[in-house]
């Protein structure tokens, strides 16, 4: 997971395992390319439908911002704070 988004970061769009992880960080043709499938076709072909797609550093910089460390601290506080009795 950190690897994606540090590659989101440097403005690079990822070719990932489309399980796990990966599907909470790469949006499939937005931030990168998904494979189904453990295998060198797959890669293979994600890496020549990844070539196709014209992925905006700038953009995938932006993309990698949702997971910024003090955005989610803020946003963890809110749920804490929302979800807390009032005394």
């Amino acid at each position: 997971g950190i690897v994606q988004v540090e590659a989101l970061a440097a403005g690079a769009p990822v070719i990932a395992f489309g399980k796990g992880g990966a599907l909470d960080i790469v949006q499939d043709g937005e931030s990168g390319v998904l494979f189904e499938h453990q295998t060198v076709n797959s890669v293979v072909q994600a890496i020549k439908r990844a070539e196709k797609i014209n992925f905006l550093p700038g953009t995938l910089r932006r993309k990698a911002k949702r997971f910024d460390k003090s955005l989610f601290i803020t946003k963890i506080r809110k749920i804490v704070s929302d979800n807390t009795i009032q005394l």
